[in-house]
C-alpha cells in the first residue's frame, strides 16, 4: 500500500512540475517574441511584428508607433516631440527587437531594419524622416561577411609586393 501512495506521489508530482513548465513557456512566449529561436522565416516575421505591439501608450496616441509598412509618420512640426519625448528610443528598441527576433526583416516598403534607424537618426537631426530601402537590401560589407577584409589584405599585400 505504502509503494501505491509513493507512486501516486511521485506521478503527481511530475504533472505538476510539467504542467507548470508548459504553461509558463507559453506565456513567456507570448510576452516576449524574443524568447522564441530556431524559427522557420514565417513565424519569425510574425513574431518580428509582435515587436511593434511594444510601443508605449503615449507614443501609441500621439500617432508615432511604428509597423511593419515601415513609414514613420513624423513631420519637421512634431519632430522635437518625437525625438525628445522619448518616443524616437521607443522605437529604436522595437527595432533592436525586430533584428533579434528576425535578422533579415523587410517592412512593406522594402527597407531594413537598419534603414529605419538611418531615417530616425537622420529626421531627428534634420527633420526629414523619409524611409530610403536600401537597394534590394544589400551591403557589400555583409555579402562577402568576414571575407571581405581578407580580400582586403591580401589586395594590399598584393600591391605592396608588386610596388617593391
Amino acid at each position: 500500500m505504502a509503494r501505491v501512495i509513493s507512486r501516486v506521489l511521485v506521478l503527481a508530482s511530475f504533472l505538476f512540475l510539467a504542467s507548470a513548465h508548459f504553461s509558463s513557456t507559453g506565456v513567456v512566449a507570448q510576452e516576449n517574441p524574443q524568447g522564441e529561436v530556431n524559427l522557420n522565416k514565417n513565424t519569425a516575421y510574425n513574431n518580428a511584428v509582435k515587436c511593434f505591439q511594444n510601443a508605449t501608450a503615449v507614443c501609441q496616441t500621439l500617432g508615432f508607433s511604428l509597423n511593419e509598412t515601415g513609414k514613420l509618420n513624423i513631420n519637421s512640426t512634431i519632430q522635437k516631440q518625437y525625438c525628445e519625448g522619448g518616443c524616437a528610443n521607443q522605437t529604436l528598441v522595437e527595432l533592436k527587437c525586430v533584428s533579434n527576433v528576425y535578422a533579415e526583416f523587410r517592412f512593406n516598403n522594402a527597407a531594413t531594419v537598419s534603414d529605419v534607424q538611418n531615417a530616425i537618426q537622420t529626421g531627428c537631426s534634420t527633420g526629414n524622416f523619409t524611409v530610403i530601402p536600401s537597394p534590394s537590401g544589400a551591403n557589400p560589407l555583409k555579402i562577402f561577411g568576414g571575407s571581405f577584409w581578407i580580400i582586403l589584405l591580401a589586395t594590399f599585400l598584393h600591391l605592396t609586393y608588386v610596388s617593391s
